[in-house]
């Protein structure tokens, strides 16, 4: 399931949310949608959230758009082959080529793109990944930072650990944990940032001001 904690950010109307991906709007009444959180897991749908239907490596996530529908999802986003089965929900349904391509985007714009206000530091490479994040997150502490670190071992908001299941979470988990460091008084946040993760672009949307490389093994 989605990890972590979810962000009071204001509701977004959902026809700013098809504006960034380039998606038209075909629905009675969806210009008056609002839409106030995003996930990727039809289990962990708030009411008011942005359901991503995904295309995935066994099972589309169209394949869940009823539970998705029946926990309050406000709309789907999804792509062609998902847009039958997302359309029969009743739900406004944004159909792009390629989601996961804009999950990133969109969920840092619906929640107020949280990584625009923070210290953001990335660390990628094979090895040395968790044991470079915390050298530097000690650092950015002695420098009177409150810090947020995500990564391998869990994730860490000022003094309060939030268990993950990866090293880097997906899209929409990674950008509601910066709102939620953001609204908690975080000022810098270093995050791990695995090979893996990069090729799915789960960090796509985010604004890192610095990039740490620490080396690539075979």
């Amino acid at each position: 399931m989605s990890a972590g904690p979810r962000p009071t950010t204001p509701p977004l109307p959902l026809d700013q949310v098809a504006a960034v991906v380039g998606a038209s709007l075909d629905h009675p009444g969806a210009a008056a949608v609002l839409v106030s959180g995003a996930t990727h897991d039809s289990r962990a749908v708030l009411a008011g959230d942005l359901y991503a239907a995904l295309p995935g490596f066994r099972t589309h996530g169209a394949e869940f758009v009823a539970q998705a529908a029946g926990l309050g999802a406000a709309a789907v986003l999804t792509d062609p082959a998902g847009r039958e089965r997302a359309v029969a929900t009743g739900l406004p349904v944004l159909v792009v080529d390629d989601p996961r391509a804009v999950l990133g985007e969109v969920a840092s714009r619906i929640y107020g793109d949280p990584s625009h206000a923070l210290l953001v530091i990335g660390i990628t490479g094979t090895n040395g990944k968790t044991t470079t994040s915390y050298l530097v997150d000690a650092g950015l502490r002695a420098a009177g930072h409150l810090t947020g670190v995500i990564g391998t071992v869990g994730t860490r908001i000022g003094d309060d650990v939030v268990a993950t299941v990866r090293t880097t979470p997906e899209a929409t988990d990674v950008h509601a944990l910066l709102a939620v460091m953001r609204e908690r008084g975080v000022t810098a946040v270093t995050m791990e940032v695995s090979s893996h993760a990069l090729r799915l672009v789960r960090v796509d949307g985010v604004r890192f001001d610095v990039a740490g490389f620490t080396n690539l093994s075979p």
